[in-house]
């Protein structure tokens, strides 16, 4: 994916950027939106808006928050819907080919390091939740997670410490993911990395719960 953005981008002519899922949409106005704030506000680099989740049918399930620029430190408060600069993209380089599914955070980090960036606080998007895409399948949003964390460590300098937190909460987050899909083989790795990483997760009853219940389910059904 990175890859093809700078493919994309190295052919693109205009003065404002963005890119786009095919099984996501814009609300109507969105662009022009953005691109207004853009024009009224010369010392914005990057403007994003909130948006909607939607299922593999288009019903909201969702909405999701306002997180301000400041969070962009540890989380990807942009989201699916933002728009910026061509001088931006031209001083911050390409989409890092070896940042898979942090692409966008990582891209995004940079630019909040050297301009300012703004959040519109209203709804101009529909991103669609679905078991295919890069982080709804083979538990690839909490690899996702865990990849961020790595990317904030890399350009805000985390401590070794809150980095490890990032990682087991990714870890056991993916545990309890796991057995609710009946993966009980995949629970257990995933409670040991967390708790290792981060033992105050070990005053989690529910760690033990969905632990002994998963060790019970492979006992049976070995």
């Amino acid at each position: 994916l990175p890859g093809s953005l700078n493919i994309g981008f190295s052919a693109a002519r205009g003065d404002m950027y963005s890119w786009t899922s095919d099984d996501n949409y814009y609300k109507q106005n969105a662009i022009e939106t953005m691109v207004s704030y853009l024009m009224q506000n010369p010392d914005v680099g990057l403007v994003y808006t909130g948006f909607w989740f939607i299922d593999e049918l288009g019903n909201t399930i969702r909405e999701s928050n306002f997180l301000p620029p400041e969070t962009l430190t540890v989380m990807n408060p942009v989201g699916s819907c933002f728009l910026y600069r061509r001088e931006v993209a031209e001083k911050i380089g390409q989409y890092d080919v070896n940042s898979l599914m942090v692409e966008d955070v990582d891209f995004w980090m940079r630019i909040y390091k050297l301009y300012k960036v703004a959040l519109i606080k209203d709804r101009y998007y529909y991103h669609r939740l679905h078991g295919e895409s890069l982080t709804g399948k083979n538990y690839g949003e909490y690899l996702a997670q865990r990849r961020l964390a790595a990317t904030s460590k890399k350009h805000f300098g985390l401590s070794w410490f809150r980095y490890q937190e990032l990682l087991a909460n990714a870890f056991i987050d993916e545990a309890f993911a796991a057995y609710q899909k009946k993966d009980y083989r995949h629970v257990l790795p995933c409670i040991l990395n967390g708790t290792v990483r981060y033992p105050p997760w070990l005053a989690e009853r529910g760690i033990y719960s969905i632990g002994i219940r998963s060790l019970v389910r492979l006992f049976h059904s070995s």
